[in-house]
């Protein structure tokens, strides 16, 4: 298993787009820790524990999880998709 970047990355919005740059950072180990952020809490929690499935499967150390706007502003990258 890779070591884990100590790099936080929040993404605003759990839709379609979110998911896949989530993915994505998933799988090339960008991050250490991924939060989602989406005022949609059943559709950001869907997308969190799909995603955490990833994270088994790519035998990643990166941590994802769901989190709030305000736990978003902490991070040191935060991308937004509306």
């Amino acid at each position: 298993m890779p070591p884990k970047s100590p790099s936080q990355i929040a993404i605003v919005g759990a839709g379609d787009v979110g998911a896949t740059i989530a993915y994505s950072l998933i799988m090339n180990a960008v991050a250490g820790d991924i939060l989602m952020i989406d005022p949609k809490e059943s559709v950001r929690d869907a997308q969190v524990q799909d995603l955490s499935d990833a994270t088994f499967h790519g035998d990643t150390s990166m941590r994802i999880r769901k989190g709030t706007h305000q736990e978003g502003t902490r991070r040191w990258c935060v991308c937004v998709w509306v």
